[in-house]
């Protein structure tokens, strides 16, 4: 039986402290439930299955769960109803012209209101943490929740390092690879190194149309494997490859996400009636061959971690925190998350203020522009 929580997966380098540390930092933003005003809130919660809040991965590192709700308010209804509310507002004859800004507060009144009686829907984000390696993985490959666990660990640890694994190039590369490999050249001992093509293959042409080509359920090693190598000299790159690393299997993305990974089952042993003794065995096992399979990947791709990155999940620099912190309270209080009401009103330069606006977007503070340009207070952001 296999209870792996990586079905895909988003790898970052970082250093994160010992276990026992982590524990007394998650403990600090532990998961309350929202309020009635809220539209979203996040915080750690205890394992389902082993009821810890940081649960150890004997031999490799440990793990924790991330636990998030969100409201459910459409935006095609949100701006349904201030268009009604909006003509009726000009129909009553009360003024001739509604500005920019009236609707943007008309619209957040809107939101509140609807909160209140709003459903919502709950994520949960399983995050491993390969101590050797520095791998920390997290089970979705989507923007949204991953910078919601980064804004948690920075809040609660006060500064965190980590990057994301970033290869120049990676499709070319792997394009390349994977062309050799089929052609049966001289490179193909060498072309993909530890790892085997399986039998799926997504590329994307170069040019500007973009057309996407897809192979499903074909030997990559058999007869068609020369219509990919056709399509591979004709300028196509890899979108995404399966690949097989003993005695697992994964799709690799071009931004170097993992997703439909595979990994054996595994027998029961003596505490096999001990199902949270199991789990922790498993996901351990597990993480030993994802980061084998990593690193791996890294050492064929070349990669080199940069000396220095400046990462959007590090802290605020010293020079600039307290000036962020009165900025996060400015928006949460006015409600205007816009760069142009932040230079007013600190009167610093755009470039400063445009800063401040993208470190409250990364940190799911403020939302990202919306069609209009306008961005919301997004409630219980991690500031």
């Amino acid at each position: 039986m296999n209870h792996s929580v990586l079905k895909s997966a988003s790898v970052y380098s970082a250093k994160l402290p010992a276990i026992n540390a982590m524990r007394e930092h998650l403990a600090e933003l532990a998961f309350t439930p929202l309020t009635e005003n809220q539209l979203s809130c996040a915080g750690f919660e205890n394992n389902q299955v082993t009821g810890e809040l940081v649960t150890n991965l004997p031999g490799v590192g440990f793990a924790f769960v991330v636990h998030q709700d969100t409201k459910l308010i459409p935006t095609k209804i949100v701006n349904r109803k201030l268009k009604e509310r909006v003509d009726e507002l000009l129909a009553s004859g009360l003024c001739e012209k509604i500005t920019r800004k009236q609707k943007q507060a008309m619209k957040e009144q809107l939101i509140v209101e609807m909160a209140a009686t709003a459903e919502y829907e709950t994520t949960l984000i399983h995050a491993m943490y390969d101590q050797k390696n520095e791998l920390l993985y997290l089970n979705t490959t989507t923007k949204r929740p991953l910078n919601v666990v980064m804004h948690l660990l920075v809040k609660c640890m006060g500064s965190l390092k980590t990057q994301t694994i970033h290869i120049d190039n990676i499709k070319m590369g792997i394009s390349n690879r994977l062309k050799d490999y089929l052609t049966d050249s001289a490179e193909r001992p060498e072309a993909l190194g530890p790892f085997s093509p399986l039998q799926f293959v997504k590329l994307k042409s170069a040019d500007t149309a973009q057309e996407m080509v897809t192979f499903k359920g074909m030997d990559l090693n058999g007869a068609r494997a020369s219509d990919v190598v056709s399509l591979l000299e004709a300028g196509y790159q890899v979108e995404e490859l399966e690949l097989w690393h003993e005695p697992i299997s994964f799709k690799l993305n071009s931004d170097f996400s993992l997703r439909a990974i595979s990994m054996p089952d595994y027998d029961s042993d003596d505490d096999a009636d001990d199902y949270a003794h199991h789990w922790r065995q498993c996901n351990a096992a597990n993480l030993i061959l994802l980061s084998k399979a990593i690193t791996d990947l890294c050492t064929m791709m070349d990669y080199q971690a940069p000396a220095e990155e400046k990462t959007a999940c590090e802290a605020v620099p010293a020079d600039q925190d307290q000036l962020y912190q009165d900025a996060v309270e400015f928006v949460m209080e006015s409600g205007r998350a816009s760069i142009s009401a932040i230079q007013r009103h600190f009167r610093i330069g755009y470039n400063r203020a445009a800063w401040l606006v993208e470190a409250m977007e990364t940190r799911g503070i403020i939302s990202t522009p919306d069609s209009q340009g306008l961005r919301t207070v997004v409630a219980g952001g991690a500031s």
